[in-house]
Order: structure tokens, then sequence, then C-alpha cells
């Protein structure tokens, strides 16, 4: 495999491992804030750190004459609408229905790429995938229950879809806009967007949902992670391997956020860790790890195959 791809798995690998732990601190977060709130807070920093890595030349933005249509859409997709659509749909579903939805944006990523990106997939690389997801499936059934709603359906569906297009649109960009440039306007637009919203929900009880998370320390250590690391880093290496591998890949290596999840949970929250889990992380283990390796064994073949046409020629 290429230098650059192997780096772009790295990186894919490392964003989902900081999202992965994203999970505990989000947990802590939310004992005191409202997820809106939190949300808000989260993407208000990450765009100042954006903006302190782009002053003290850390970072160079080149945004002049290029069509940042593109960019404004890739943020709308993701923060605004997946967000918003994980968010409401988690809130008015059970744990294990939305663990099962939101495990089908490898799978709708992959054939979407195939479809509109042209990227290829073979029937092996495809059954890996599934194998992946369903790992991730394992993990969510018989956790609990609940009714079934179908607003959270909707807006898990939206989860789904906008978390499936988010990959595809910045594979589709990535040649034009840099990583830097893609997570400084989605940064901007979730700051925007989510800030106007938590204050607006906040209106009527503006002590406990404002005033009450600002001043707790936990809060803060938690904002500092998800803003820093699970959004800065985590979205500029991710951002990075779109750039190089095809969003089908990008995606699968999404279902190693559960199993880090799972392990953080273990080790810091002293939550407990059962056979079905251990199972369920090594079968998302063994997808991903098989559908990387199809991908690259199709590369190798592809050129030896191009080797052979030269040297006939």
């Amino acid at each position: 495999m290429k230098t650059k791809e192997s780096v772009a798995l790295a990186a894919a690998f490392a964003a989902q491992v900081i999202f992965g732990f994203s999970f505990m601190f989000t947990k802590i977060a939310l004992d005191v804030a409202q997820p809106l709130f939190l949300i808000a807070v989260r993407f208000l920093v990450a765009f100042l750190v954006m903006n302190i890595l782009v002053w003290t030349g850390r970072l160079h933005l080149r945004l002049q004459g290029k069509n940042i249509k593109w960019l404004i859409l890739l943020g709308i997709l993701q923060p605004v609408v997946y967000f918003l659509g994980e968010t409401y749909g988690i809130a008015n579903s059970s744990s294990s229905f939305s663990g099962v939805m939101i495990a089908l944006i490898p799978i709708l990523t992959l054939f979407l790429g195939m479809i509109f990106l042209k990227e290829r997939a073979s029937k092996a690389q495809i059954g890996f995938a599934f194998l992946s997801v369903g790992g991730v499936i394992l993990t969510s059934v018989g956790n609990n229950t609940g009714s079934f709603s179908w607003f959270g359906f909707i807006m898990l569906m939206l989860a789904v879809l906008t978390g499936s297009l988010y990959g595809l649109v910045g594979r589709k960009i990535s040649q034009e806009f840099t990583p830097t440039e893609r997570c400084y306007v989605t940064f901007a637009l979730g700051c925007v967007v989510f800030t106007v919203l938590a204050l607006i929900t906040s209106l009527d009880n503006p002590r406990a949902e404002i005033l009450v998370p600002l001043t707790t320390p936990g809060f803060w250590v938690s904002i500092g992670f998800l803003s820093v690391c699970s959004s800065v880093m985590a979205y500029m290496l991710l951002n990075y391997a779109l750039t190089y591998i095809s969003a089908g890949q990008t995606s699968i290596m999404a279902n190693i956020t559960t199993v880090i999840s799972i392990l953080a949970g273990v080790i810091f929250l002293k939550e407990p860790f059962t056979l079905r889990q251990a199972l369920a992380s090594i079968i998302i283990l063994v997808g991903v790890y098989g559908v990387n390796r199809c991908v690259a064994a199709q590369q190798e073949a592809d050129a030896k195959k191009s080797e052979a046409v030269a040297g006939e020629n």
C-alpha cells in the first residue's frame, strides 16, 4: 500500500480512537449540562482554538477565490444536521435501536461511494463491512428495549443519511480544500447554529442550563477533550484521511469507536465487560481489518497489472 494511503489509514484509526473516548467525556459533561448546550460550547471552544492556530501561523487558510458552497454544505451535513439527528434520535429511542441505526452509516457510505464516486468494492470487502457492522449491532442488542418512536426513527435516519453524505462530500472536495479549511468552516457553522439553539432553549432556566455547567470544573475538563481532541484533532485527522482513501474505508473505521468506547467505560468508569462485548469487539476488528486488507490486495493487483502492461509496451 502506498505511503500516503497507509498514513491516511493510521489517521482515520487515530480519529476513531479519539471519538471512542469522547463518549466517556460526553457522559461526564451531561451530568450537569443539557445536550444542546454541551454541543454549543464544544464547537465554540473548538472554533476559538482553530482561530488561535490560524492567527499564530500554525494552520493556514486559502479560501479566497474558492467555491465555499461545498464547504457550507459539508458543515450543514456535519456537525449541524448530523448532531441534531443523533442527539434527538437517541433521546427518543432505545439505546439498542439507536446503536443499530448509527451502525448503518459505514454500509450506506460504502454503497453511496460506489454509486456516486465510482469507488470500487469487492464482494469480500462488502462482506467484511457487514461483519464489522454486525459486531456493532451485537453490542447494542439486549441493552434495553424501550418503546418505538417515529420521531426518534426519523431523526436517526437523518443522522445516518447526513453521516454518510458527509463522507462522500468530504471525499469529493478533498482535492480543492485542505483539512484545515474543511474543519474551519464546518466548526464555524457548528459554533453559530448550536450557540443560537442553546441560548433559545435555555431562556426558561438560564441559571440551571448555563451557569451551573460553566461553574463546574468537571464540565470544562470534558470540554477540553471534546473541543481540542475530539473536534480539532480528530476532524483534522478524519479530513486528512478522506483526502487519500475512499469514503467507504474511512467510514468503516468508525466502528472502531464502539470498541474504544467499551474499553474506556470498563477501564475508567468501571463498567462491566461481558463476553458478548468481547466477542463483538473481535468481530468489529476483524471486519475493519478485512475491509482494508481487501483494498490493499486490490491495489497490489492493479499495480502488478499496470507493470505487466508497461512491460509489454
